[in-house]
């Protein structure tokens, strides 16, 4: 529910703090919504919300990154937890060859 508060889709803008606005910023609906209701309610061209594009790309990008690093050490926690036979295909078991 937050996110439509600070996105300005339910509650002015005008009456939200500005340090709140600018945490807005990470939040994709913010940007999203901005730029939808200046292009369908406005007739803003494309170039006109070209700030808000930047920004979903820069949020895109950073999520991306926030993920891939996520993955990362989850995967290597992962490696140092399996145990040395494990690694190398085997189950630590005695079988014929």
């Amino acid at each position: 529910m937050a996110p439509m508060f600070l996105a300005g889709f339910s509650w002015p803008l005008e009456m939200v703090p500005g340090w709140l606005r600018t945490a807005a910023l990470l939040l994709p609906s913010s940007a999203a919504i901005e730029g939808f209701l200046r292009i369908n309610q406005m007739g803003a061209s494309l170039w006109d919300v070209v700030f808000e594009w930047r920004v979903l790309w820069c949020l895109a990008g950073g999520y991306f990154l926030l993920a891939w690093w996520a993955h990362s050490r989850r995967a290597a926690a992962h490696i140092h937890s399996m145990s040395p036979a494990s690694l190398h295909g085997r189950s630590g078991e005695q079988g014929n060859p």
